[in-house]
């Protein structure tokens, strides 16, 4: 490994370090990348026996933080055509450990801009605690105005019923957004 220090007026007379990347830096960063993937796997088991790994996984890590809602994972993913125009979406589960958290997430909650982008559920899932699956039903939403902050006017939201979610309980949620991201 080599160090060169130099000061100079462009860098404010602090030294800097030029470190060249070798065969430890080529292998640190193909396995960080395996980590990275291996992460994003753990919770690409849809099976309901999966969703009960990553679940505890999840319980596992924040218990020492008395966490009262856990994000199991939350994945993005997004293709923008040549107009600018984006299709964002989004696939997550959340585990309800409090009995606030799990209260406050009946209600879902999805902000959009009726002149630039269309955003609404697709599927949302309900996993019970004893293990049971029950699909909630996203057809049925009521459209609101949103709450206007300074000057941005015209916003709205939609709001989803996701019935009584208990403590324990994951909620799994896909959702999909047209339009441009202002």
């Amino acid at each position: 490994m080599r160090q060169e220090s130099r000061a100079s007026c462009r860098s404010g007379g602090l030294p800097t370090t030029s470190i060249p990347i070798g065969r430890l830096g080529l292998c640190t960063g193909v396995i960080f990348l395996l980590v990275l993937t291996r992460i994003a796997a753990a919770g690409a088991d849809p099976t309901p026996a999966g969703i009960v790994r990553s679940c505890a996984r999840a319980d596992s890590m924040a218990g020492a933080l008395e966490a009262g809602a856990v994000v199991v994972f939350d994945s993005t993913s997004v293709e923008v055509e040549d107009n600018g125009r984006g299709h964002f979406r989004r696939h997550w589960l959340v585990r309800f450990r409090g009995a606030d958290e799990a209260r406050s997430a009946r209600v879902q909650r999805l902000d959009y801009d009726p002149r630039a982008n269309d955003h609404r559920f697709i599927k949302a899932v309900l996993h019970r605690a004893d293990l049971t699956s029950l699909p909630v039903a996203v057809d049925s939403f009521i459209d609101v105005e949103a709450p206007a902050d300074g000057i941005y006017w015209g916003a709205r939201m939609r709001l989803y019923d996701m019935g009584i979610v208990r403590p324990g309980d994951a909620l799994e949620l896909w959702s999909y957004r047209l339009g441009f991201q202002i």
